[in-house]
Formats: structure tokens, sequence, C-alpha cells
């Protein structure tokens, strides 16, 4: 325990971040553990014997229907608590909390990356402020509340988590120049530009950053593989049917 402590104390300002990012998000959470299921989340339990059938019919039809998010749809069925546990278990609220707690570590890993590899702020303290700024502002200026506690608006959730991962992913591929941050973009890229719209963001980053080197000094073609991942991923999207 004396060990604990003076860990603790060395590192205060840490364990004051996050007591206060705790704060900041617990309302949510504890809300969070307080939803109950709504219309479309039976919707998406499908109608045959078979998760996975239903997975890919249900991805079919919104693909040639509606949106062409057919990805999302996909992962709607196939992680249907109501199917996996159904109504009366809490398996539900544990999943949309899984959820908004990937959302708001992608927040605060992108917000660091940018930080300390874009800007190269190596103050903790005044990162630390600005991070909890940007939690502050992303939970309380225009989100769409229900997103965190409504099943299937949860995997829209998702593709936006996704796309800040890509992003820090990106930037750290653009400091680097590893291999492995290009296989691991090209891949969270391709999925998560298929088929929510800010996610084009993604795109942008890339282009804002290695468009000017590539054409500089850096004229690889490993270097614009992970665009092409991008751009195909989201060509799915835009020549659905039901787009």
């Amino acid at each position: 325990m004396r060990e604990i402590y003076n860990i603790m104390k060395k590192k205060w300002h840490i364990v004051v971040f996050i007591l206060l990012v705790f704060i900041m998000t617990g309302p949510y959470m504890a809300n969070i553990m307080c939803a109950t299921s709504a219309a479309d989340d039976f919707w998406m339990l499908g109608n045959s014997g078979s998760v996975l059938k239903d997975a890919f019919d249900m991805a079919n039809y919104y693909w040639h229907c509606w949106t062409g998010e057919w990805l999302y749809s996909f992962i709607q069925v196939l992680f249907n608590p109501l199917r996996l546990a159904g109504y009366s278990s809490r398996l539900v609220n544990f999943e949309l909390v899984s959820v908004f707690v990937l959302f708001i570590t992608a927040i605060l890993f992108s917000t660091h990356i940018i930080l300390s590899k874009l800007f190269n702020l190596n103050n903790i303290s005044i990162e630390m402020i600005i991070c909890l700024f940007v939690v502050a502002l992303v939970l309380n200026t225009g989100v769409y509340q229900e997103i965190f506690t409504w099943y299937v608006g949860s995997t829209y959730l998702l593709g936006v988590t996704l796309a800040l991962i890509c992003i820090s992913l990106i930037i750290q591929y653009y400091k680097t120049g590893s291999k492995v941050y290009a296989y691991l973009i090209s891949f969270i890229g391709f999925f998560s530009c298929m088929g929510i719209m800010i996610v084009s963001s993604v795109c942008l980053t890339y282009l804002f950053l290695f468009l000017p080197a590539y054409i500089r000094k850096q004229k690889r073609i490993r270097t614009s593989i992970p665009f092409f991942f991008f751009f195909f991923g989201g060509l799915i999207a835009v020549i659905a049917p039901g787009d």
C-alpha cells in the first residue's frame, strides 16, 4: 500500500486527470446502464434460426435499400444482445457502456497523438487540460445523445470511434513510416469508410499529411496504398443501390 501511495503522490496529476474524466463521463455511463431496448433493436433480431444468415441477409437488404451501410447492419444483427441473452438481460447495457468507453478512449488517444506528434507539445499538464476540454466539448455540444443509449445507434458511434483511431494511426504512420501502421490504417480505414459520412475525415487527414510529402520526396507506392483502401471502402457504400 505504501508503494501505491508513493506512486500516486508522484503521479498526482494523472490521478486527478482520471478522476475528472470519470466525473465527466460517469453520469453518461449511469444513464446508459438504465437504458432499455428500442424498436430498431428488435428489428435487428432477424427471423431465421441462424444469426450469421440473418446478419448477411440484413447487410444485403441495407446495402440495396437503405444508405448502403451494410457493415453496421451486419454488426447490429450479429452482436444483438436481445438475441444473445434475451430482453431481461443487462448485456445491452454492458455493450453500450463498452462502446461509450471505447469512444471516450479514442477521443483522448487521438487528442494526445495530435498534440504530441503534430504540435510537439511536451507539457503533460497542458495536454491533459486540452484533453478534458475536448471531451467536455464533444459531450455537451451538438451530440446526438441517443447514440449512447440506443443499441442500433451505438454502431454509428463505433464508426466514428474507428475513424478517430484510424486518424491517430495515420499520424503515427506519417511520423514513423512503419509498415505496421500502414497495414493497420489500411485495414481499419477500409471498414470505417464503408458506412458513416463523417469518416471522410480519414481520407482527408491522409491526403493533407501525405500528398505534399508524396509529391516532394516520398514517391513510394506503399505510401499511397492506404488511401486506396479508404477510397474503395467508401466506394462500396457510394455505389450501393440504397445510397
